[in-house]
């Protein structure tokens, strides 16, 4: 739960105590000293109580508040719930939004030529009910910024940069755990190739040739590996602080976090 919440919350609590006691204690006997039952009136309500129990009651209201909001926040945002089990549908809603890349990863790495994802945005936007009964899958579009490097002279260089695009779907169960998540990426042909920087201005003019060899066969180990992510499945991981929401995906061969805008 925001931090936030809890602290207007516990405030709040703590401004009903004070409003029993003003009710409470002006002209009568301090909390505790006898068990006479005292009578508060506020126009035509009568109420028979005492010191200590008025007081308890605010204490208990006090500390109740907090957790009480807490099991109407579902897990995963700050989207209020009804109270009951958490469902699919739920948690389907509940992490539907935009999401950014948190970290870094390598997608390829091989001897001589590196991809990295910088940048990276999910739009998870639609839920719908899975094949399962009970269940829902959130359905969104992915892209994946590609840094691709290559060595040269002894040391890897930013030669050019590939943005990918795709769906997926993210697999929920009746009881609203994540169970997994797939990638569908386009079959169409022919695809953007990757868009080379300035080479000129890096000293590489007279590497070109090697260049477009290399970015040639990133290509094909491209393309080799999506078509294989699209027979496996990513497992995913959920974690919130703050109010933050950060989804992580376990896939083959690297993890792709994603965090949720507000």
């Amino acid at each position: 739960m925001n931090i936030n919440v809890i602290y207007s919350v516990t405030a709040l609590g703590i401004l009903l105590s004070l409003c029993s006691m003003l009710f409470i204690f002006p002209g009568k006997s301090i909390a505790g000293t006898d068990n006479r039952p005292q009578t508060i009136r506020y126009g035509n309500l009568e109420l028979k109580t005492n010191s200590v129990l008025g007081v308890l009651t605010a204490s208990l209201v006090t500390a109740v508040l907090p957790l009480v909001l807490q099991f109407i926040l579902v897990r995963g945002g700050d989207n209020p719930l009804p109270f009951g089990s958490v469902t699919a549908e739920m948690t389907c809603n509940a992490l539907k939004g935009k999401y950014k890349l948190y970290t870094e990863y390598d997608f390829i790495k091989v001897a001589d030529i590196k991809a990295t994802v910088r940048n990276g945005t999910w739009d998870a936007a639609t839920c719908e009910k899975g094949t399962e009964e009970g269940s829902f899958v959130l359905k969104g579009f992915d892209t994946s910024t590609h840094e691709i490097e290559i060595i040269i002279n002894n040391r890897f260089e930013h030669v050019a940069t590939q943005v990918t695009n795709y769906s997926s779907e993210v697999f929920i169960d009746r009881q609203g755990n994540l169970i997994r998540r797939t990638l569908h990426y386009p079959d169409q042909l022919p695809r953007v190739g990757p868009t080379q920087i300035s080479l000129g201005e890096r000293g590489l003019i007279d590497k070109e040739d090697y260049i477009k060899k290399k970015l040639d066969h990133y290509v094909k180990i491209r393309d080799r590996t999506h078509a294989g992510l699209k027979t496996k499945i990513c497992i995913p991981a959920i974690a919130q602080n703050n109010g933050l929401t950060l989804l992580s995906f376990l896939c083959h061969d690297y993890t792709r976090a994603m965090i949720k805008h507000h």
